[in-house]
């Protein structure tokens, strides 16, 4: 990180932001099941995971993100 708190590494700006958005997304929606099954809100729980949901969406969207970030043309263009 540099003096303002900006990552001074990372090849592509858009994508840093848009994996930090999306990370952010994810623990919001499992905080959010978590809370549910602390409160013993078993069936809530369930269907705050079940494909749809916003952590399934959000869990899928990361993901995908991820990998094709890593697809080898990105690679050699961050190296």
């Amino acid at each position: 990180m540099d003096a303002r708190g900006q990552c001074d590494v990372v090849p592509d700006r858009a994508l840093y932001e848009k994996v930090l958005s999306l990370h952010a997304r994810f623990h919001k929606a499992a905080g959010s099941v978590l809370q549910l099954a602390l409160a013993r809100k078993v069936d809530e729980a369930r269907n705050a995971m079940a494909p749809g949901s916003e952590l399934s969406v959000a869990s899928k969207e990361l993901l995908g993100l991820l990998q094709a970030s890593l697809k080898p043309a990105t690679i050699a263009r961050a190296a």
